[in-house]
């Protein structure tokens, strides 16, 4: 036997009957639930043959409630603002534990620590557990709540939000533009480059673009031999960028900040990777929707996206 045979029928009119009781409007009603005018009657009108008498007398485009409909209104508001607690509640208990995200070593020195205490107090108060790891795909998704990745090699059963297209192009110190006597504003042809010093990036990590892809792109046919500055993370390239040893290429995600500050130059064209992008991952049975939007909203203004 159903417990609450008569409720089936009308449980999913009833937000939508609180709302036109509100406002004493169904096109109010239906800009608040997304519904159209059309719809809001039609629901209000299959509410009431399902109960068998009118909630409400339509005098013209005025709303008032009928008896019934008075009585009703009361239960459902008594109803409905104890359900949306209770929701609230459990929502807020699952949005206080522990997070744990997982991105490669260079995000996470480059980008996400300098802001983390920022993301901390974002979450009000929730413990983050921070893992870096050079192989992000490797780890156990049960463990991680949200991943920083390049590319799309998602986890089953994730949401994804895209975070920022990559842009590449080649940056150094400005005392090395100087030495050098390079532009600190403008353009090297990209030709000049096989006559300068570059920084190579082999970590066995990374998949990115390099400076041999970034001849190849620009058209250009030039291929280093037996490269003299080679570093296994991307965060040891830019770091010797900045202490003025060479020429790196610098993804913009990651390197705006040192742009700004003047640690870094743009000296050679810009290249839009057409696959190159990098993803925010969601475990979407432990974090809310709601949740998950703050997040991506403070990852969109930290990247200057949201602004």
């Amino acid at each position: 036997m159903i417990r609450y045979r008569l409720l089936t029928g009308v449980l999913g009119a009833l937000p939508v009957f609180e709302s036109a009781a509100r406002h004493k409007n169904f096109t109010k009603a239906g800009e608040e639930m997304r519904l159209t005018q059309p719809a809001v009657s039609r629901r209000i009108s299959s509410l009431e043959r399902r109960l068998g008498f009118s909630v409400f007398k339509r005098q013209h485009n005025k709303l008032e409630l009928t008896p019934e409909g008075r009585q009703l209104m009361s239960a459902v508001e008594f109803s409905l603002d104890h359900l949306n607690e209770a929701v609230i509640q459990l929502t807020e208990q699952i949005n206080r534990r522990k997070l744990t995200i997982a991105c490669g070593f260079s995000f996470s020195s480059m980008w996400l620590q300098p802001r983390f205490s920022r993301f901390r107090k974002m979450l009000d108060g929730v413990e983050v557990h921070l893992i870096a790891s050079e192989f992000p795909d490797d780890l156990d998704p049960q463990m991680i709540d949200i991943r920083i990745l390049w590319e799309d090699n998602f986890w089953q059963g994730r949401e994804v939000r895209p975070l920022f297209r990559d842009i590449v192009y080649p940056v150094c110190s400005k005392a090395f533009a100087k030495k050098f006597k390079l532009p600190e504003s403008g353009e090297v042809p990209p030709g000049d480059f096989q006559i300068l010093t570059l920084l190579f990036n082999q970590s066995s990590g990374s998949d990115r673009l390099d400076w041999e892809e970034w001849f190849r792109t620009l058209r250009i046919d030039f291929k280093p031999d037996n490269p003299r500055y080679v570093y296994d993370n991307y965060q040891f390239t830019i770091q010797a960028a900045i202490d003025g040893e060479g020429i790196a290429l610098g993804y913009s995600g990651l390197i705006d900040d040192l742009i700004e500050r003047g640690e870094l130059i743009k000296v050679g064209q810009s290249i839009r990777l057409q696959s190159g992008r990098t993803f925010i991952e969601f475990e979407p049975n432990r974090l809310s929707e709601a949740r998950r939007d703050l997040i991506y909203d403070w990852f969109q203004s930290e990247t200057g996206l949201g602004r």
